[in-house]
């Protein structure tokens, strides 16, 4: 699945490269909630865009990632919490504007 913006390219990582995003991360915290997202992938496959790690890269520069977003698993309401960040270089440039 791949979702496209006006300047990006939104999709969910494979389970190996959660793995390695695990592996790489130093902080205790987003550790611990990379392991619980990507358990949550593993579990219920057919639901794992609501469990997965996205990307978000330049269509106009590919393969430049400037940050990512989750959810926060699909809750019984069918309400979803979002989480995102953006790499410090890609910040103020309107990537997360609302329209």
């Amino acid at each position: 699945m791949k979702v496209e913006t006006e300047r990006l390219y939104l999709y969910p990582i494979s389970d190996d490269e959660m793995r390695c995003l695990i592996d790489k991360e130093a902080d205790t915290e987003m550790k611990q909630a990379y392991t619980e997202m990507l358990e949550g992938c593993l579990l219920e496959p057919d639901r794992r865009i609501w469990y997965a790690v996205w990307n978000m890269e330049l269509k106009d520069a590919p393969g430049t990632i400037v940050g990512d977003f989750s959810f926060k698993g699909l809750g019984k309401d069918g309400i979803v919490e979002i989480g995102y960040g953006l790499k410090e270089p890609y910040r103020h440039h309107r990537y997360m504007r609302s329209m």
